[in-house]
C-alpha cells in the first residue's frame, strides 16, 4: 500500500507542475474547493443527466448549452437564462436514445439524491446502477461530479496514472477497481487538503484526460513523457521501462540512429505535429556537437528556457551562451520561431465555425498577446455559429481600452449579425478581468438583448492564457 507521505509528496509536484504550466488553473481549483451540490433547480439534475447519458463534455460552454438543448427537446424545463437554444454541430440522441432518457427524466423526479448521497459515493453509485437510468459504468460517477459531488471520475487514463504509480494493483475497467479509485482520491484529497473534485482535476490535466488552455500540460498519457514527469521518482513505469520514452542511441550523432527514431525522418513518415519540441528544434539546428548530438544540445536549451515562448524572447548573445550554439545556430532558431510566430499571427478566416472558446483562442493568442495596448475586437457570427467579420473596436494605453456599447453594436447591426463575441488582451500577461472588464461585458450583453444580438463570450487573452466569460459561468 502507497504510503501516506508518498501520495503527499505526489499530490504536491503534480500542483506545482500544474499550476506553473497554467496559473488560471489557481481559480478553477479554489471554485473547486468551495463547491456545493447542484440538485436544485431540477433543469441542473436533467442537464447533468443528459450530459453524462450522451457524453456530452459540460466542461465547455458548447457542451452546456448542448446539454440546455437537448432537455428541451425532450420537452423538461431547462434553464430559462437561456432563451434560445444555439444551432451547435451535435448529433441530436437516436429515438432509442430519447426513449431511455425519457424513462430516466421520470425515475429522477421520484429520486431523493440529497438523501442518497448521504451514505456515500459508492452506495449511490450502486443505486444509479440499479435503477437502470443508462449510466452503468464511469458515467455514474461523471453524472455525480457534474452535479457537483465528491466523485472521481475513473477514466481509464487516469487509472493508468495510478496504475504506474503503484496506487492501482490492476488498471482494468471493472467494479472493484473503480472503487479502490474513489478510495485512492479521497485519501489523497484527505492527506493533501484538497478537495476530491482537484484531485480528480490534477489527475485528467496530468493525464490528458481534460485539455487544458496551454497544450503543454498532459504528462502521462499514452506516450508517456517521462523525461518531463516530476513524478519519475514514484513511478514504476519510469524505473522498469526508461527505453520507450526516449531512443536508447541518443548520446550518439543521429545519422547513425535506428531511421525510426531520426527527427527528419520521423517527421517525414508521421507529420510535424508528432514530434517533441526537442526534435523540431533539433531540425533547426541540423548538427550537435563532438560530444552531444543535435537533440541533446535542443534539450538544453529547452532545459535551460523552460519553453519555445522562452527562447524566442531570448537575444542571439544569450543562445550563444549555451555551449554548442555559435551565431549560425543561434539566428536559425530565431527564424524559425518568427516564421511560426508570423504563421500564427493571421487573423480568423471568414466562415470558420467558432464551437468553444479555445477555437478563438487558437487564432488570436501569437498576435494579440505580443500587442503593448489594450485592443478590443468584435468577432460578428451567423446562425450557425460562424465568423463573418472581425473589427478592431478600439485600442487603447497600456492598462485599458475605451470601448462603448454604442460603437461596439453599430457594427454588428450594421452587418446583421445574428450573434456576437468579443476578446480583448491584458499587456499585463495576467488574463483574470478586472472591474472595469466585468462592468463593460454586462453593459454589452444587456445591450445585445435590447437590441436581438446574442453575446456568446468575452474572452481575454493574457501571455499565457486566457479568460473565457462564458466557461466561467458568467454569461
Amino acid at each position: 500500500m502507497t504510503g501516506d507521505l508518498a501520495i503527499i509528496d505526489c499530490v504536491e509536484r503534480m500542483r506545482e507542475y500544474l499550476l506553473s504550466s497554467d496559473p488560471r488553473l489557481e481559480l478553477v481549483r479554489a471554485r473547486l474547493n468551495e463547491e456545493t451540490i447542484r440538485i436544485s433547480p431540477p433543469y441542473s439534475l436533467y442537464e447533468s443527466y443528459v450530459a453524462a447519458f450522451l457524453g456530452i463534455h459540460a466542461g465547455t460552454a458548447a457542451g452546456r448549452r448542448n446539454a440546455r438543448r437537448i432537455v428541451r427537446l425532450l420537452g423538461e424545463e431547462s434553464d430559462p437564462a437561456v432563451s434560445e437554444p444555439p444551432p451547435i454541430d451535435k448529433r441530436d440522441p437516436t429515438a432509442h436514445e430519447r426513449k431511455r432518457m425519457e424513462r430516466g427524466f421520470a425515475l429522477l423526479r421520484e429520486w431523493d439524491f440529497a438523501k442518497c448521497l448521504e451514505r456515500g459515493i459508492q452506495r449511490t453509485v450502486q443505486d444509479i446502477w440499479s435503477a437502470r437510468l443508462g449510466l452503468g459504468g464511469i458515467r455514474a460517477y461523471r453524472f455525480l461530479r457534474l452535479l457537483g459531488a465528491p466523485a472521481a471520475v475513473p477514466d481509464p487514463q487516469k487509472r493508468t496514472l495510478l496504475y504506474r504509480l503503484g496506487w492501482l494493483k490492476d488498471r482494468r475497467g471493472i467494479t472493484k477497481n473503480y472503487q479502490s479509485f474513489q478510495e485512492i482520491c479521497q485519501r489523497a484529497a484527505r492527506l493533501s487538503g484538497e478537495s476530491v473534485a482537484s484531485i480528480d482535476l490534477f489527475l485528467g490535466l496530468f493525464s490528458g484526460v481534460v485539455k487544458a488552455s496551454t497544450g503543454s500540460l498532459p504528462v502521462c498519457s499514452a506516450k508517456p513523457r517521462c523525461r518531463l514527469c516530476s513524478l519519475s521518482p514514484y513511478c514504476g513505469f519510469y524505473r522498469y521501462i526508461p527505453a520507450k520514452t526516449e531512443p536508447e542511441n541518443v548520446h550518439l550523432p543521429m545519422k547513425s540512429w535506428n531511421p525510426d527514431d531520426q527527427p527528419r525522418e520521423k517527421l517525414e513518415r508521421l507529420g510535424a505535429s508528432s514530434l517533441s519540441d526537442g526534435e523540431l528544434l533539433a531540425i533547426c539546428l541540423r548538427t550537435g556537437t563532438g560530444s552531444v548530438s543535435a537533440l541533446e544540445l535542443a534539450r538544453e536549451i529547452l532545459r535551460r528556457w523552460g519553453s519555445l515562448e522562452k527562447i524566442e524572447e531570448a537575444s542571439i548573445s544569450e543562445l550563444c551562451g549555451v555551449k554548442g550554439v555559435g551565431k549560425t545556430k543561434a539566428t536559425q532558431i530565431k527564424a524559425a520561431l518568427e516564421l511560426g510566430k508570423r504563421c500564427e499571427k493571421i487573423w480568423i478566416k471568414p466562415g470558420v465555425t467558432i464551437r468553444e472558446s479555445r477555437d478563438v483562442v487558437e487564432h488570436y493568442r501569437a498576435r494579440m498577446r505580443s500587442l503593448k495596448q489594450e485592443t478590443f475586437i468584435l468577432l460578428i457570427l451567423n446562425t450557425r455559429n460562424q465568423v463573418t467579420k472581425d473589427v478592431e473596436i478600439s485600442r487603447g494605453s497600456l492598462n485599458s481600452s475605451t470601448v462603448h456599447p454604442r460603437e461596439v453594436f453599430r457594427e454588428a447591426i450594421r452587418d446583421s449579425a445574428s450573434r456576437v463575441m468579443f476578446l480583448h488582451n491584458h499587456p499585463s500577461g495576467d488574463p483574470q478581468p478586472s472591474r472595469a472588464d466585468i462592468a463593460i461585458t454586462n453593459q454589452l450583453r444587456e445591450t445585445g438583448r435590447v437590441v436581438g444580438i446574442e453575446v456568446i463570450d468575452h474572452i481575454i487573452i493574457g501571455r499565457e492564457s486566457y479568460f473565457s466569460f462564458a466557461d466561467q459561468g458568467f454569461l
